[in-house]
């Protein structure tokens, strides 16, 4: 008989949790949880009612490692999907802006002497405990609760640290056990051929002690999805696709079902004494069986052998057929020097964040790689992007920017003409700063020849066509990208983007609503659904959601703008003023885009101003301009002969549209 030990649970809604063997039941079923959500709903419930700061969350969940955000609102969504479906989720689990999360459901303790430790009487137990504890809600204190609160020390008996210790052990040693059994990359067999069609490869896991590893994951996996992406024989989902699946608890074939792959390459590497190790194991998404799995051993400088040894023998598991020029394009370089591939990879994963802080680090790192290789087009390429990125969120201005991002690119191109990146920069180059729209298309058609699994060249190819007023040419190139990126959040606002400039605000609200779902704090996606209320007369729902874009964005001009004129379209001019006097003297000190200023002047009625600074944004090239034409914000300007002029300035065959385009 099983030694007698006391049980504890916890109970929610119709959730019971038993820390002890880490299950959580709904209606005495199963829940399943990833190791890492179970943690995180763990830690909630048992701070009920109280904030938990992000930061205490991520040392908390990730101790000792460099985890970005990205991680910690995964959890929260996968958290909330698995409470109620994705539904309801947020019924018990509240996000406070900039600051953290807390649990808001009502939780008891539960204590008991169970028998019997095995895991298939949990849910009897559960149903029939002994002592029921209320937990205190933040504020109140233990005297005030109806029932005692539950000691956390006496909900974690000692024997359970020593169980935990124990599993540490046993993994460890099969770790080195593994390391010292190490044998040559495909001997485990190969896929027999033509049962994959798509592929997922994840973020390699860092196994090192040493802090900020991630980004030799992110750019290892980036490295393997281009080159089989180029071999056109497997859909392999892009890196901007995978990106979000590189916590140390991400499943595999949890992964796969996301994102609706045939099959799954997950890994884990370690840097160790100047040597890098890694180890792979291809996973059929469809019946759980391992494909193929292999070990690579080499000095760290030999990263590229590394890379080139795992591209070979993941073709040869998939069964792809390597003709001399497939190969040359699968194992092509961009650079040999070791150093300025670190730093690259670096820019990159910095670049990745969308964000003006990764984005100025992004900018960084890349110049460090370009200082160790002077040739490298990829470094270039990376360079382009962060400057294009910066001038749309108005971080620089859109002359400094767009001539950097330009001599960046065609650097890259005079380096590499078969680059995809720095096609794609070239055509938003093309558009949206030198407004020569042909030119454009060229070369993000040019772009996907190169990489038709590019989805960023989809996604800002169709970018360019809405703004031509071209929807469903924009459209069939937005869903590409999206069947490319299904979990990109970027490529769901542009879709909800383009039915706003087509008229079909119900869909851009649909879209953005979607978006706010999986993530609450991501302001971008408040900001586009406050526009699209604003179209619908809803002016209480649009300043809502301005005001939480606000308090969530640190690059505030942008949003002061657009509040501004919500007050000036709903009536409330004094404040409406008060926010353009404030714009007015940011202008003076930093860049503010004139077609932001425009806005607020529009919704005043002042058209002689609003078209003032619609000719200033036309001087300065500003980014946003190229929107002008179906921008419904500026209708009552559409009748202004100085409004179709500024428009045929930027492109001949321009007209203003009287009404917004239909799909």
């Amino acid at each position: 008989m099983a030694e007698r030990f006391p049980n504890y649970f916890y109970a929610f809604g119709p959730f019971r949790m038993d820390p002890v063997r880490r299950l959580l039941l709904r209606d005495n079923k199963s829940v399943p949880l990833p190791p890492k959500a179970f943690e995180l709903l763990l830690l909630l419930v048992e701070n009920n009612g109280q904030v938990m700061e992000k930061t205490e969350l991520l040392e908390s969940l990730w101790p000792g490692s460099v985890v970005e955000e990205a991680n910690l609102s995964q959890t929260i969504y996968l958290l909330r999907r698995a409470l109620a479906d994705g539904t309801e989720g947020q019924h018990y689990i509240e996000t406070i802006p900039k600051r953290g999360y807390r649990f808001v459901a009502e939780v008891t303790g539960s204590r008991e002497e169970n028998k019997d430790a095995d895991e298939e009487d949990a849910g009897k137990a559960i149903l029939s405990n002994e002592r029921t504890l209320k937990l205190p809600k933040a504020g109140e204190t233990a005297a005030q609760s109806t029932r005692l609160p539950v000691n956390r020390r006496d909900m974690f008996p000692r024997w359970r640290n020593l169980t935990v210790y124990a599993v540490v052990a046993v993994l460890a040693s099969l770790a080195t056990l593994a390391f010292r059994l190490w044998f040559p990359p495909g001997t485990a067999g190969l896929v027999s051929g033509g049962t994959v069609h798509s592929l997922a490869v994840l973020p390699f896991k860092s196994l090192s002690p040493e802090d900020g590893a991630n980004y030799l994951g992110l750019g290892m996996a980036d490295v393997l999805i281009t080159r089989l992406s180029s071999l056109n024989q497997i859909v392999v989902q892009p890196i901007s696709a995978v990106r979000g699946y590189d916590r140390q608890d991400a499943h595999p074939l949890m992964a796969g079902r996301e994102l609706k792959v045939d099959a799954v390459l997950d890994g884990t590497f370690q840097k160790l004494s100047g040597r890098l190790r890694v180890t792979l194991r291809l996973h059929d998404v469809r019946d759980g069986k391992t494909l193929w799995s292999g070990k690579f051993d080499e000095s760290f400088t030999d990263i590229f052998k590394v890379q080139d040894s795992i591209s070979e023998q993941i073709a040869l598991a998939l069964a792809l057929n390597l003709t001399r020029e497939k190969r040359s394009l699968a194992f092509k370089r961009y650079t040999d020097n070791s150093a300025a591939y670190e730093r690259y990879l670096k820019g990159r994963y910095w670049w990745s964040k969308r964000t003006v802080v990764g984005l100025n680090k992004a900018i960084g790192y890349f110049d460090q790689a370009i200082a160790h290789a002077p040739d490298y087009a990829l470094a270039f390429a990376g360079l382009a992007d962060c400057y294009n990125l910066l001038s749309i969120m108005e971080a620089m201005p859109p002359q400094e920017a767009f001539l950097k991002a330009r001599s960046a690119a065609f650097r890259a191109l005079d380096l590499d003409n078969t680059l995809a990146e720095a096609h794609t920069s070239l055509g938003w180059i093309k558009f949206v700063y030198e407004w020569d729209w042909n030119g454009s298309e060229r070369e993000f058609k040019q772009a996907i020849e190169l990489s038709p699994g590019y989805s960023i060249a989809h996604d800002w190819y169709g970018v360019c066509l809405a703004q031509q007023g071209r929807f469903e040419d924009a459209l069939a190139e937005l869903k590409q990208a999206e069947q490319l990126d299904p979990i990109s959040f970027v490529i769901q606002v542009h879709i909800g983007w383009l039915h706003y400039y087509a008229g079909r605000y119900d869909l851009a609200i649909d879209r953005y609503q979607k978006v706010l779902e999986m993530e609450p704090n991501y302001a971008w996606a408040r900001m586009h659904l406050s526009q699209a209320y604003e179209q619908k007369g809803m002016y209480s729902e649009a300043i809502a959601e301005l005001q939480k874009a606000l308090a969530l964005s640190t690059n505030s001009h942008r949003y002061l703008a657009r509040l501004g004129r919500l007050y000036a379209v709903s009536g409330n001019r004094l404040e409406a003023q008060k926010l353009l006097n404030q714009l007015l003297e940011m202008e003076k000190e930093r860049y503010v885009s004139p077609y932001s200023l425009a806005l607020v002047y529009s919704g005043l009625n002042d058209r002689a101003r609003a078209l003032d600074w619609l000719r200033k944004g036309l001087d300065q090239r500003a980014g946003r301009m190229v929107r002008l034409q179906f921008d419904p914000r500026f209708s009552n300007l559409r009748s202004e002969p100085e409004f179709e002029r500024i428009l045929r300035r930027m492109n001949p065959s321009v007209q203003a549209a009287v009404f917004p385009g239909r799909l």
